[in-house]
């Protein structure tokens, strides 16, 4: 293989290695925003049921 193969090739791993980490980035940002929507969820049934309970 000549050099200007082997650079391409390598380029297209580093390439697709930071989109691989990109996504799974977005990914994670995504499911941080719902355990902590739940979270809220969670608390503001907590404080009702604490009421009911008075």
């Amino acid at each position: 293989m000549k050099i200007r193969y082997k650079l391409g090739f390598l380029i297209g791993i580093y390439i697709s290695g930071i989109i691989t980490i990109a996504l799974l980035s977005l990914y994670g940002w995504q499911r941080t925003a719902e355990i902590q929507e739940s979270v809220t969820i969670g608390v503001e049934l907590q404080l009702k049921s604490r009421e009911v309970q008075r």
